[in-house]
């Protein structure tokens, strides 16, 4: 049994089995120092990966009540690591079906395919999870990149690493920043349409930069930047977390039901 077996065998009767009341901040607390300091860098997106009922926890942890903005790098960190889930269930429901169509065409006594319902349940929920939820996981990225950017400019703190860190897209910068995308798994295997996306979304603050720089205002006070500059709607807080709130719940749904299916089918 490997470490991070270990880790989540500890971690998860309590998660699973007794719960933890929502008011019981301490064993919150416990639950998510552990999540990040002995599950998630254990895990990597081609060998481990801590189980998405743990990765969901932490993420909701860190947006709910409010977001937690320091830990936004780490958010986007456990979200990428949901999204690796997400495609390789993807994958494992192509097999499902492949292998239900070669059951089909070559009938095995031993097998039972699936019904015609739960054939196109599965279908269903193939579709529902495939790049629709690829583009609202870069979108979910993007917004909280933006977001974290605009409310440490707010409050006058040196951008220039979270700058990079977010968008690391050469064009934009003088130094060399190419080899920052393969440090941060939210940039793992970037199409070059997200690397547009994500341009796009780096411009937004630099738009706001220049209107800055060109109004050359007195110094603000955060809420008189806020007034003056409003926060770009990519970067709405609340639409944010609910969009992440939705990416969460689909994928458990989907999981679930397959298992569901699955489990009858065996019976």
């Amino acid at each position: 049994m490997n470490a991070l077996t270990r880790n989540i065998k500890t971690l998860s009767p309590r998660m699973v089995r007794e719960g933890i009341e929502s008011e019981d901040d301490k064993g919150h607390t416990t639950i998510y120092r552990f999540i990040h300091e002995c599950i998630v860098p254990k895990a990597t997106p081609d060998t481990d990966c801590p189980p998405l009922h743990v990765l969901a926890y932490a993420v909701r942890r860190n947006i709910c009540p409010t977001i937690l903005l320091d830990h936004i790098p780490d958010t986007l960190q456990l979200l990428a690591h949901v999204e690796c889930i997400r495609q390789r269930f993807a994958g494992r429901l192509d097999e499902i079906l492949e292998a239900d169509r070669s059951l089909r065409s070559k009938p095995d006594p031993m097998s039972i395919p699936l019904s015609g319902d739960e054939r196109i349940e599965i279908k269903q929920m193939r579709s529902s999870i495939g790049k629709k939820m690829r583009r609202t996981f870069r979108e979910i990225v993007n917004g909280f990149s933006l977001y974290h950017v605009y409310e440490r400019w707010v409050l006058d703190v040196e951008l220039d690493a979270l700058l990079t860190k977010y968008f690391p897209i050469p064009s934009l910068w003088q130094e060399p920043v190419s080899g920052i995308e393969h440090q941060h798994l939210f940039h793992y295997k970037l199409t070059e349409d997200e690397r547009e996306d994500l341009e796009v979304t780096a411009q937004v603050y630099f738009d706001m930069l220049d209107k800055v720089l060109e109004d050359n205002p007195p110094d603000l006070s955060p809420k008189d930047f806020r007034e003056k500059y409003p926060r770009p709607e990519q970067a709405d807080p609340e639409r944010l977390t609910k969009l992440t709130h939705e990416f969460l719940d689909r994928l458990e749904s989907a999981i679930h039901k397959v298992k569901d299916i699955l489990a009858t089918a065996e019976n």
